[in-house]
């Protein structure tokens, strides 16, 4: 089933195709061209109007190299750090009950109030010898590819219900997972996405999880629905990204072109969780 969202009197506009898959199996390593199997009966798809601009994020993860050496000298300084706290509170304690106690050993609250001001001002001011070893940066993730899609739809044949309420709903019910009849904890998980722009490859996604839909339906309405959508759409990519995945033309290919998966793997029989 194909649901075509495009407007009529928009035919030749930009478009990106969203295709329903369905997860038969998982590798737990996901690296290799079987790394993700879907199935390959007859999927849902929908045909959107592209936007008009299109971010696409890539960000990876670099940190400071965390050594032995770096460990040590944090312990040190938190350890010098605790003495020379503790000798400044003693010091400063020592002098306070001194200036605050009277001949019969009693303490006014106000004295003792300021007196602790002037312990704790003490204790902060309290000189730590600095331990610290500078490393470079190392690389230590990435995180997978994110769209977002924000896109207007309208209906123009004055049928909304089967041009734009149903599509979308459709979409909303497949982002979702299912229980399964019986079991008390199982569940199908959710389809997840082929994403390709129509005619271009600037946007081409294999398996995209859909992991956030806000249908915001506007008027006027005809018969009892609305006639327009603003319709955002924020996708991830499930899998990750390496330098071998972008082939010479610049298409960025995530499973078909990494090693072969290895052997081990999470078999989700049915797309069954929880079993």
């Amino acid at each position: 089933m194909e649901y075509n969202l495009i407007p009529s009197f928009f035919p030749n506009i930009h478009k990106v195709k969203f295709v329903s898959k369905k997860i038969l199996k998982q590798h737990a390593y996901a690296r290799g061209s079987n790394a993700i199997r879907t199935d390959y009966g007859d999927r849902t798809s929908w045909v959107l109007p592209l936007p008009e601009e299109v971010t696409i994020q890539i960000s990876h993860t670099w940190d400071n190299y965390e050594s032995i050496a770096s460990r040590l000298a944090s312990k040190v300084a938190d350890v010098h750090t605790a003495i020379a706290d503790f000798q400044g509170l003693k010091g400063a304690a020592s002098g306070a009950y001194s200036s605050v106690s009277a001949a019969d050993d009693t303490i006014s609250v106000n004295a003792a109030i300021g007196a602790a001001r002037a312990a704790a001002a003490g204790a902060q001011t309290t000189e730590v010898p600095a331990y610290r070893v500078d490393s470079s940066l190392v690389y230590k993730d990435s995180s997978r590819r994110e769209f977002t899609f924000s896109i207007t739809l309208i209906d123009s044949v004055g049928d909304p219900y089967n041009t734009l309420f149903k599509p979308i709903t459709e979409l909303m019910k497949l982002s979702c997972p299912e229980m399964q009849d019986g079991d008390l904890i199982g569940i199908n998980f959710p389809n997840i996405f082929e994403i390709y722009s129509v005619g271009s490859d600037l946007v081409k996604i294999n398996n995209a999880a859909l992991t956030s839909i806000m249908p915001v339906w506007k008027p006027p309405y005809i018969n009892n629905y609305p006639t327009v959508c603003e319709l955002t759409l924020n996708v991830r990519d499930i899998e990750p990204l390496f330098r071998r995945s972008f082939d010479q033309g610049g298409i960025i290919r995530t499973n078909d072109s990494q090693p072969e998966a290895r052997t081990s793997e999470s078999r989700l029989t049915n797309s069954t969780f929880g079993r």
